[in-house]
């Protein structure tokens, strides 16, 4: 595991301009096209990874801040299915590197991207029927990246745990999905996430592993894992980012000798 120096810590939080989200979008294809999900991202040019399902998404970074420097480690995008401050910063970039331009601006014909690949994609439909009756709302979650440099497993939990405290405990958003490799089951239990019922449990996605649709929702989430959540929930809502602090993994601020010279965040919750 790399070793962290003494003057660094992390923060997960959205993007804040476009030279940022350009960075993030290209962790992303660096990632996803030196792993078994390449895939997923067609190899081109400009080194990009852009489609119809980032206007309606919100895009959070992991960046790991050396002496007030900031520098993107890791990525993760959450699909809402409706437009976000950020999208016409999207379309922005879609027109400079005009090949993406066509894919930007498709409309979705179905809700969420996991549809389009997982074979029971009818279960998922009925899920989001039935949420969408009871007018609650779901997302999912996707694109998951880390640096290579900077994959070991506590970030990659700090990443996932920000992702559900944002959501469940500061948007109050009530259901979620994610598609994991069935392996990672036990470890998303621990936050209330439970495979499909009677859904494909193969290697639907081509990635030479077993993998599967895990569904969750702010009501499932154990006894046991809500304070942290909410912790991390509040210190999002006070200040737009969730810190990781290799010193202290409890402390979800920026300590007292830590500086950030990235952008100020206008909090929004939203």
């Amino acid at each position: 595991m790399k070793q962290l120096c003494k003057n660094e810590y992390f923060v997960f939080r959205e993007a804040v301009n476009k030279e940022e989200l350009l960075e993030l979008l290209k962790l992303r294809y660096r990632v996803f096209r030196n792993s078994h999900l390449a895939r997923f991202v067609p190899e081109n040019q400009h080194q990009l990874d852009l489609d119809q399902w980032d206007p309606p998404s919100r895009h959070f970074g992991l960046f790991i801040i050396t002496n007030g420097q900031s520098k993107p480690a890791g990525y993760l995008r959450v699909v809402e299915n409706n437009e976000k401050p950020i999208s016409p910063v999207i379309y922005s970039i879609a027109e400079e590197y005009s090949e993406f331009s066509y894919k930007v601006h498709q409309t979705p014909v179905i809700p969420f991207p996991l549809m389009k690949y997982f074979p029971d994609s009818d279960k998922i439909q009925n899920i989001y029927d039935i949420i969408k009756a009871k007018k609650e709302r779901l997302v999912e979650t996707g694109r998951f990246a880390l640096e290579s440099g900077s994959r070991f497993r506590q970030l990659g939990k700090h990443m996932i745990e920000s992702a559900i405290a944002v959501y469940f405990f500061a948007k109050q958003f009530e259901n979620a999905m994610w598609c994991c490799k069935t392996s990672q089951n036990g470890f998303y239990r621990r936050y209330g996430f439970y495979q499909l019922k009677d859904g494909t449990n193969s290697d639907f996605a081509g990635i030479g592993k077993n993998a599967c649709c895990v569904l969750g929702s702010i009501n499932t989430v154990p006894l046991k894992a809500r304070p942290r959540l909410t912790q991390m929930a509040e210190a999002y809502k006070q200040t737009g980012m969730i810190c990781y602090n290799p010193t202290n993994t409890s402390c979800f601020y920026r300590i007292a000798n830590q500086t950030d010279t990235t952008p100020k965040l206008k909090v929004a919750v939203a």
